[in-house]
């Protein structure tokens, strides 16, 4: 995949661990078109325990057209594949890459903070923490809660709410 569609990829705000899982046949719907929904297994995820990841329209879009122009691939074949094994990208080298086109980009961050950043954003706008939670594919609210970050505003606007 290029570097945008590793930017793309990244906009799913799935771990890591599962954008490097990753099949073509987990993105692949019915006429070569990208899934809304990509169904994850036990072994692809964190914590042994499948999930749902709703895809966005723009990263549908993206991958749709990748599907399009990789009509050859299996739908057992990794999405994201090394180029040096062809086979699965690990976990350690997609997120080295990932933070090399942040860098590239200007954004000094990490990979894993593009999941602080949704959680937060989402919460901004309203979205509940039961929500955020699913999205994040995590088992405790605990947990989600510690990925929302709160701004002034917010709080200066829960203040003055009635």
């Amino acid at each position: 995949m290029t570097q945008e569609r590793f930017c793309y990829a990244s906009k799913v705000f799935m771990r890591v661990g599962e954008i490097a899982a990753l099949k073509i046949g987990d993105v692949r719907g019915l006429y070569g078109r990208a899934v809304e929904v990509i169904h994850l297994a036990k072994h692809q995820t964190k914590g042994n325990r499948s999930r749902r990841v709703f895809v966005g329209d723009e990263l549908r879009r993206v991958l749709t057209n990748f599907l399009s122009n990789s009509q050859k691939l299996t739908d057992s074949g990794p999405l994201i594949a090394s180029s040096r094994t062809g086979k699965h990208m690990c976990t350690v080298t997609l997120s080295t890459r990932l933070k090399s086109i942040y860098r590239a980009a200007g954004i000094d961050t990490s990979s894993h903070a593009g999941r602080r950043t949704f959680a937060t954003r989402k919460n901004e706008i309203g979205i509940g923490m039961a929500t955020i939670q699913i999205l994040m594919g995590h088992s405790s609210i605990q947990t989600t809660a510690l990925y929302c970050h709160l701004s002034d505003e917010q709080l200066r606007s829960a203040a003055n709410a009635f």
